[in-house]
């Protein structure tokens, strides 16, 4: 199996990012594209997973971007290395 490594040099904006991810999925689970292992670094974004609360955040000027990951609130910031996976797991051995 061929994994594609992709590498962003310049900070990738957050929502970007995952609009292209799950364009990806649906790519590979369609056998049009290849895996993927992307490393990047997102500026200076706060998300806000599935299961954190308003109440959690205390400045209430600040952008957050809700997201069905779990989780609570997450700070990314440069020089924060991320790397996410997009695997077709049906092609791979599964243990239990």
């Amino acid at each position: 199996m061929s994994i594609e490594v992709k590498i962003s040099k310049r900070p990738v904006c957050y929502k970007f990012a995952m609009n292209f991810l799950h364009k990806r999925v649906e790519q590979v689970k369609a056998n049009k594209k290849r895996e993927l292992l992307w490393i990047l670094e997102h500026p200076t974004t706060y998300t806000a997973g599935i299961r954190s609360s308003s109440e959690e955040v205390v400045d209430k000027k600040i952008k957050i971007i809700n997201t069905n990951r779990g989780g609570k609130i997450t700070l990314h910031n440069p020089g924060q290395k991320i790397i996410y996976f997009v695997l077709n797991l049906n092609n791979r051995k599964k243990r239990y």
